[in-house]
């Protein structure tokens, strides 16, 4: 086989040129797209910025899991399985 059996088609290229332009406009409404183990999912912006940090996950008691959406099915994104706000940031449930 040959690295340019591989190469992606012109379609394949207009494809991911309208995910793009998806994610784009996601994020221009407030929201931040992130891949997921097998998926891509919508967190809203403001949310993330109260995230616990990655190094800090399932170790010290994490808050509440961080809503989000669902976007689609990917390969392996060899990603975290979820995103939590800090302990005690939600005061209400």
């Amino acid at each position: 086989m040959k690295l340019s059996d591989f190469e992606l088609t012109k379609e394949q290229k207009r494809a991911c040129k309208r995910i793009e332009r998806a994610i784009k406009a996601a994020r221009a409404l407030g929201l931040d797209i992130i891949a997921k183990c097998e998926y891509l999912n919508a967190y809203r912006s403001d949310a993330m910025e109260h995230a616990v940090p990655l190094t800090a996950r399932y170790y010290d008691n994490s808050g509440e899991m961080i809503p989000y959406e669902r976007c689609g099915n990917i390969n392996d994104a060899g990603a975290d399985d979820m995103e939590f706000f800090k302990p005690g940031f939600i005061t209400e449930v």
